[in-house]
Protein backbone atom coordinates (compact mmCIF):
# COMPACT_ATOMS: atom_id res chain seq x y z
CA UNK A 1 0.00 0.00 0.00
CA UNK A 2 0.98 3.86 -0.35
CA UNK A 3 0.00 5.91 2.05
CA UNK A 4 0.49 10.04 1.70
CA UNK A 5 0.70 11.86 5.71
CA UNK A 6 1.92 14.97 4.78
CA UNK A 7 0.04 16.77 7.37
CA UNK A 8 1.84 14.86 9.92
CA UNK A 9 5.60 16.36 8.98
CA UNK A 10 8.29 14.05 9.66
CA UNK A 11 7.28 10.63 10.84
CA UNK A 12 9.89 7.47 11.24
CA UNK A 13 9.05 4.26 10.04
CA UNK A 14 8.38 2.99 13.96
CA UNK A 15 6.04 5.70 14.31
CA UNK A 16 4.09 5.87 11.11
CA UNK A 17 3.88 1.93 11.77
CA UNK A 18 2.27 2.57 14.92
CA UNK A 19 0.54 5.92 14.68
CA UNK A 20 -1.03 4.84 11.42
CA UNK A 21 -2.28 1.54 12.71
CA UNK A 22 -0.47 -0.05 10.05
CA UNK A 23 0.50 -3.01 12.65
CA UNK A 24 -3.09 -3.59 13.30
CA UNK A 25 -4.35 -3.28 9.60
CA UNK A 26 -1.99 -6.20 8.92
CA UNK A 27 -3.30 -8.32 11.78
CA UNK A 28 -6.79 -7.41 10.77
CA UNK A 29 -6.92 -8.84 7.23
CA UNK A 30 -4.29 -11.89 7.82
CA UNK A 31 -6.20 -12.94 10.96
CA UNK A 32 -9.28 -13.51 8.66
CA UNK A 33 -7.00 -15.46 6.00
CA UNK A 34 -5.33 -17.71 8.57
CA UNK A 35 -8.47 -18.71 9.57
CA UNK A 36 -6.80 -19.61 13.14
CA UNK A 37 -8.63 -19.46 16.07
CA UNK A 38 -6.09 -19.84 18.54
CA UNK A 39 -2.76 -18.69 18.80
CA UNK A 40 -4.80 -15.34 17.26
CA UNK A 41 -2.76 -12.89 15.39
CA UNK A 42 -2.97 -9.56 17.46
CA UNK A 43 -1.37 -6.42 16.61
CA UNK A 44 0.75 -6.46 19.27
CA UNK A 45 2.57 -9.65 17.47
CA UNK A 46 3.21 -7.15 14.44
CA UNK A 47 4.14 -4.06 16.29
CA UNK A 48 8.18 -3.92 16.65
CA UNK A 49 8.05 -5.93 12.99
CA UNK A 50 8.60 -2.17 11.27
CA UNK A 51 11.25 -3.26 8.81
CA UNK A 52 9.61 -6.64 7.61
CA UNK A 53 8.18 -4.88 4.50
CA UNK A 54 9.48 -2.94 1.44
CA UNK A 55 8.97 0.84 2.22
CA UNK A 56 10.16 3.92 1.13
CA UNK A 57 9.55 7.51 1.38
CA UNK A 58 8.88 10.88 -1.24
CA UNK A 59 10.97 13.92 -0.35
CA UNK A 60 10.88 17.05 -2.52
CA UNK A 61 13.85 18.66 -3.68
CA UNK A 62 13.15 22.00 -4.86
CA UNK A 63 10.52 21.43 -7.84
CA UNK A 64 11.49 17.54 -8.03
CA UNK A 65 10.87 15.17 -6.05
CA UNK A 66 12.85 12.02 -5.21
CA UNK A 67 11.37 8.23 -4.08
CA UNK A 68 14.32 6.71 -1.64
CA UNK A 69 13.47 2.53 -1.73
CA UNK A 70 14.80 -0.14 -0.63
CA UNK A 71 15.13 -1.82 -4.47
CA UNK A 72 13.17 -4.57 -2.74
CA UNK A 73 9.54 -4.54 -4.17
CA UNK A 74 8.43 -7.61 -6.11
CA UNK A 75 5.74 -7.59 -8.63
CA UNK A 76 3.79 -9.67 -6.91
CA UNK A 77 3.06 -7.39 -4.50
CA UNK A 78 0.64 -5.77 -6.46
CA UNK A 79 1.65 -2.38 -6.22
CA UNK A 80 3.97 -0.52 -9.44
CA UNK A 81 6.38 2.15 -9.13
CA UNK A 82 3.90 4.13 -11.25
CA UNK A 83 0.83 3.56 -8.49
CA UNK A 84 3.17 4.88 -5.99
CA UNK A 85 3.87 7.85 -8.21
CA UNK A 86 0.24 8.73 -8.98
CA UNK A 87 -0.44 7.94 -5.23
CA UNK A 88 2.14 11.02 -4.27
CA UNK A 89 1.04 13.11 -7.08
CA UNK A 90 4.83 13.13 -8.41
CA UNK A 91 4.62 11.09 -11.81
CA UNK A 92 7.06 12.45 -14.02
CA UNK A 93 8.42 14.77 -11.62
CA UNK A 94 10.00 12.73 -9.55
CA UNK A 95 13.23 9.78 -9.82
CA UNK A 96 13.93 7.20 -8.09
CA UNK A 97 17.04 6.39 -5.35
CA UNK A 98 17.84 3.21 -3.82
CA UNK A 99 18.59 4.38 0.14
CA UNK A 100 20.31 1.22 2.29
CA UNK A 101 18.26 2.70 5.00
CA UNK A 102 15.14 2.06 3.36
CA UNK A 103 15.62 -1.92 2.66
CA UNK A 104 13.98 -4.38 5.11
CA UNK A 105 15.77 -6.20 7.59
CA UNK A 106 16.36 -9.93 7.55
CA UNK A 107 14.91 -10.69 10.95
CA UNK A 108 11.96 -8.75 11.04
CA UNK A 109 11.04 -10.07 8.00
CA UNK A 110 11.58 -13.54 8.63
CA UNK A 111 9.37 -13.51 11.56
CA UNK A 112 6.74 -11.83 9.15
CA UNK A 113 6.60 -14.33 6.90
CA UNK A 114 6.15 -17.25 9.72
CA UNK A 115 3.97 -15.62 11.66
CA UNK A 116 1.45 -14.82 8.04
CA UNK A 117 2.83 -18.31 6.79
CA UNK A 118 4.06 -16.10 3.87
CA UNK A 119 6.00 -18.37 0.95
CA UNK A 120 7.10 -15.42 -0.99
CA UNK A 121 10.15 -13.82 -0.38
CA UNK A 122 12.23 -10.71 -0.89
CA UNK A 123 14.89 -8.71 -0.28
CA UNK A 124 16.33 -8.18 2.79
CA UNK A 125 19.74 -7.27 4.86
Amino acid sequence: MACRFDEEGELGHPSFWRYWGVAALVAKEWQAKLRTASPRLTEDDLELLVYAFPRGRVTKLGTKYVIYHGNDLQPWMKITKRQIEKTFGVTGRCCWQFDEHEQCLTPDKEEMRRLLRLTEDWPSV
